[in-house]
């Protein structure tokens, strides 16, 4: 039984994990689109959302580096019993 309850709480961060790494990978393009879509607007020129980019996708790695956990959304119990399946066949 303790064997189940740690693969449990194994799949529960494991799933965070994703979640989380998930809703940032959205947050970097949708805010990195837009700028470019505001420079392309404004006639171009020097290319400022280049900077933007550099910042987020260092917040990005950071992110991924680091295992960030947070902003997760609820879990059922089907996401937990396939992430544990998913862990014992891996």
């Amino acid at each position: 039984m303790a064997t189940d309850e740690a693969g449990r709480q194994q799949a529960i961060k494991s799933i965070k994990h994703r979640r989380a790494l998930m809703q940032h990978v959205v947050g970097f393009c949708v805010v990195n689109v837009l700028m470019i879509v505001i420079w392309l607007a404004t006639g171009g020129g020097y290319f400022w959302p280049g900077w933007i980019l550099l910042g987020t996708g260092i917040a990005l790695v950071v992110d991924v580096a680091t295992f960030n956990r947070r902003h997760a959304s609820d879990i059922s119990e089907e996401d937990i019993r396939r992430e544990m399946n998913r862990q014992a066949a891996g």
